[in-house]
């Protein structure tokens, strides 16, 4: 068999496929961008000059619900080995004596012996 054929063959099929390509426009099925290069309003630019509406709908943030796909040894510390000094906390209402002994139970669970309050609270307000 001669190579020449199948040569012939092959410029043929790539000829045929960018007369295809080039009667379907420049576009190529979409929309062409405007004189300025933008595409219509409601669609986007997925190839240089052929705008197209996108097939689904935009997703919104609220369905937005990540799968983690990183898979390593977990090693929990529910509490700090040594004593912890939180130098900028927001540990809520200190204003009533409940709301002091609810965040010194949680300092005293977690192993903090210092926490510096970022709430701008002080003097009568504190």
């Amino acid at each position: 068999m001669s190579k020449v054929p199948v040569v012939v063959t092959l410029f043929l099929t790539i000829a045929a496929g960018g007369a295809l390509l080039a009667a379907q426009g420049p576009g190529r099925g979409g929309t062409p961008t405007d004189a300025n290069g933008e595409c219509p309003a409601g669609m986007t630019e997925v190839r240089p000059g052929n705008c197209q509406a996108p097939s689904q709908p935009p997703p919104s943030i609220v369905d937005y619900r990540p799968i983690s796909t990183l898979v390593t040894e977990q090693h929990p510390v529910p509490k700090a080995k040594y004593p912890v000094i939180d130098i900028h906390g927001h540990p809520g209402n200190l204003a009533t004596a409940e709301g002091i002994t609810r965040v010194v139970t949680a300092m005293d669970a977690l192993n903090i012996k210092v926490l510096v309050s970022a709430d701008n609270q002080s003097g009568s307000r504190l």
